[in-house]
């Protein structure tokens, strides 16, 4: 800042650090995280998803279009004897793998634990 406390040149954010915070508060919704991880082994149906996230319907049926519209996850239609929607992650949703594996190695159950 200056020390008329007018923001100077020097003190704007980047236009990385603006994409990257925008990326953090699109991705910051637990929901979001917790689909994407789910997601790392591999691709789904949405009742597995359900059941895994433990989120309701609704929540994650908004997660699902909100992560699609952002290119994070894609879906397909199998022709079974039943129309089977599965979703999976694109190679954008894919390249978060190493974040959710540091997490992973880095933070044990008891250390968040309520």
């Amino acid at each position: 800042m200056t020390t008329n406390d007018t923001p100077s040149a020097d003190d704007q954010p980047s236009t990385h650090h603006t994409a990257v915070r925008k990326a953090f508060a699109h991705l910051g919704h637990e929901g979001r995280l917790l689909v994407l991880y789910d997601l790392q082994t591999g691709s789904k149906r949405f009742t597995e998803i359900k059941r895994s996230t433990g989120l309701s319907a609704a929540t994650l049926s908004r997660t699902l279009a909100s992560l699609q519209a952002r290119t994070l996850i894609t879906s397909r239609t199998a022709q079974t004897s039943h129309a089977a929607t599965y979703y999976c992650l694109t190679e954008k949703g894919a390249a978060l793998h190493e974040m959710f594996k540091t997490l992973e190695e880095q933070v044990t159950p008891a250390e968040w634990s309520e």
